[in-house]
């Protein structure tokens, strides 16, 4: 047997293998790519539910109960801090709680769009108007919150830092 046909061989053979290996590691580099992105999308999907069955909760909260549904009505109709000062201290309260609750929720958009996992177009178009109509009462009644919440808010009713 002549050594030099042996050899070509053996090289054929092992480029073979490097070849199957290589189509097999793309195959699997594909197929983990898709699963990646399914459940990237599984994941999104999942905080998006959560973000609805918490704002569900809210709104039945402030449903349920009729102090609170008055406070809330209240606070959307444009309540100032000086007609807020005028009221029932109970009234005052319940204002206080509805606001505390809403600042949660808005905080946690807030945190959620700040690491990327909200679409700019989301939080633009639904949280922003919320905050705006809420954004005054939350800083004068010095509603509990983040500093980085606290200065975003102020961006967005347009307060100077």
């Amino acid at each position: 047997m002549n050594w030099d046909a042996v050899g070509a061989t053996a090289e054929l053979l092992g480029a073979v293998a490097v070849f199957i290996t290589l189509a097999y590691l793309t195959i699997q580099v594909k197929q983990n790519s898709k699963t990646q992105e399914l459940n990237n999308r599984f994941s999104a999907a999942k905080t998006s539910q959560a973000r609805a069955d918490t704002a569900i909760k809210f709104i039945q909260i402030i449903a349920s109960n009729p102090e609170l549904k008055y406070a809330y009505g209240l606070i959307t109709s444009g309540l100032t801090l000086m007609e807020c000062q005028r009221l029932d201290m109970e009234v005052r309260k319940d204002v206080r709680y509805v606001l505390s609750l809403a600042r949660i929720m808005l905080e946690n958009n807030f945190d959620q769009y700040r690491k990327g996992f909200l679409e700019h177009q989301y939080y633009a178009g639904t949280i922003e108007p919320q905050v705006k109509v809420l954004g005054k009462l939350l800083l004068n009644l010095d509603v509990p919150m983040s500093e980085l919440f606290k200065d975003e808010v102020k961006r967005i009713i347009e307060i100077r830092i």
